[in-house]
């Protein structure tokens, strides 16, 4: 285990103080606050990443489902929120779901994950402080710039948010509903793939399990998600 992760088990954040720190989130919020239960789950699964994180050393996360409506972004969105903002880690939080982006933060200004794909010196035009969350819209154009998932670009945009955050969880399309999700996973730490609990097809989850391997991503773990947003309960399964 990491030393960072020691510490944290010394002093375990309790759940008022939890309810605090997230609402530094502000007023642009993605989804609704979260509940007690939630609150806990999102801990472990916070605590579990932190103990497999090389210290020192910024990781670059995937987030997806198989299809859409399972609650990937929901997932990705709250871990960021409680990475940064309860352990106060550094953390950037990228909309790279192009097929449903993220409507409230298309309407904010500034730089996008289509510019950066462009010109990824530009990661170092947004914010970077502990115990904030930076959230980066993925831009109207981010369809028109797919090619660069498999291009120098991204493989520097990568390497640039690695240097600057201790994490970049990057929200994807649906596995089975873009071959470009695979291609954005591929060069990152690893993915989790978010699974809706009433939605659980063993066929489905194999299909996305196997389009991910058959290009070499590392796939860490499941989530099981109930898929409502008002009561969901996390279950974690690493695989």
């Amino acid at each position: 285990m990491t030393d960072i992760y020691q510490a944290y088990k010394k002093q375990v954040v309790g759940l008022p103080e939890m309810t605090e720190r997230l609402q530094r989130a502000g007023s642009l919020r993605l989804f609704p606050a979260l509940h007690e239960l939630q609150q806990e789950e999102f801990a472990k699964l916070s605590h579990r990443l932190l103990s497999m994180k090389q210290d020192h050393v910024g990781s670059v996360l995937s987030v997806a489902s198989s299809v859409s409506g399972e609650g990937a972004s929901f997932v990705s969105y709250n871990l960021a929120n409680f990475l940064g903002l309860v352990f106060d880690q550094k953390v950037i939080w990228i909309d790279g779901n192009f097929r449903s982006p993220q409507k409230k933060l298309m309407e904010q200004d500034g730089v996008t994950f289509a510019d950066m794909l462009r010109r990824p010196a530009l990661v170092e035009d947004l914010p970077c402080k502990s115990a904030h969350v930076t959230l980066v819209p993925g831009g109207s154009d981010l369809r028109d710039v797919r090619a660069n998932f498999a291009d120098r670009n991204y493989k520097d945009l990568i390497a640039g948010l690695v240097s600057r955050y201790d994490f970049a969880i990057i929200d994807l399309p649906p596995v089975l509903d873009s071959q470009d999700a695979a291609l954005m996973a591929q060069k990152t730490d690893g993915l989790l793939l978010v699974i809706a609990f009433r939605l659980l097809k063993r066929e489905r989850i194999a299909s996305g399990v196997n389009s991910l391997q058959e290009v070499g991503v590392k796939l860490l773990g499941a989530i099981m998600n109930r898929r409502e947003f008002d009561l969901p309960k996390l279950l974690h399964k690493w695989i």
